[in-house]
């Protein structure tokens, strides 16, 4: 049984012009699985009808053998999912640990502090810095922000949009390890990435979508060796 699936979703940005076209995807416990594809083509329309940000218009979101469509947001938190934005995804004028915290808001105090180490541990640098405003920090650190708040409420299934767009090619590098590093650690990732030949080369599955429907699905290695896929979505 999937742990997230999205059968036959239509859905869109408003009532009459709808941006997926009947998607179909799934995500099994401890995989990670990458959407790839064309600018426009509904990648993070997918994410985001998956997390309740979207009216379906056709279509169910199941997680497990329960139907979430039409859920809200916050019902799909309680669930054991995050959500990480690609824009605006920290609060700027707090500082690194502020954030974080914000992350535990409906967590017990303890299950904070112990949070709060576990994040420290998987981004090191963050712990020098939990007393800075994070808007002082790098690109890549923001978006260790970002993520680190997410996963404060060891979450089953974490959603990146666009993990490491506008980063430089060290820090995007850097994020994938730490993608990879989370799932290791029991948390699966479903992600959003224009990198598409990187975030399929660290994915067990992923998904080519192409104005709002699916063109190709497998695995991660053999998309990336297709050469279909290499000519038009990887540059080659």
């Amino acid at each position: 049984m999937s742990l997230l699936s999205l059968e036959g979703i239509v859905a869109g940005y408003g009532p009459d012009v709808p941006i997926l076209h009947g998607v179909n995807l799934h995500l099994d416990a401890g995989e990670i699985v990458a959407i790839v594809g064309p600018n426009g083509a509904g990648k993070s329309t997918a994410m985001k009808a998956a997390f309740g940000l979207l009216n379906i218009h056709e279509g169910r979101i199941r997680m497990g053998d329960e139907d979430v469509t039409g859920k809200s947001p916050e019902s799909i938190v309680r669930k054991g999912v995050s959500f990480v934005p690609q824009t605006e995804n920290i609060f700027p004028s707090l500082t690194v640990q502020e954030n974080l915290e914000l992350g535990g808001y409906f967590s017990p105090r303890s299950h904070v502090r112990a949070g709060l180490e576990r994040i420290y541990t998987l981004f090191p640098p963050l712990r020098d810095k939990r007393y800075q405003k994070s808007g002082c920090l790098s690109g890549g650190q923001r978006q260790m922000v970002a993520m680190g708040r997410a996963l404060m409420p060891d979450p089953t299934l974490m959603l990146l949009d666009e993990p490491t767009a506008g980063l430089s090619p060290k820090y995007a590098e850097e994020i994938f390890s730490l993608v990879l590093g989370i799932n290791a650690n029991g948390t699966s990732v479903l992600m959003v990435e224009q990198n598409a030949r990187q975030a399929l080369m660290i994915s067990n599955r992923g998904y080519v979508l192409v104005d709002g429907r699916n063109r190709h699905e497998g695995p991660g290695n053999d998309l990336v060796r297709d050469r279909e896929v290499a000519e038009m979505f990887l540059g080659g």
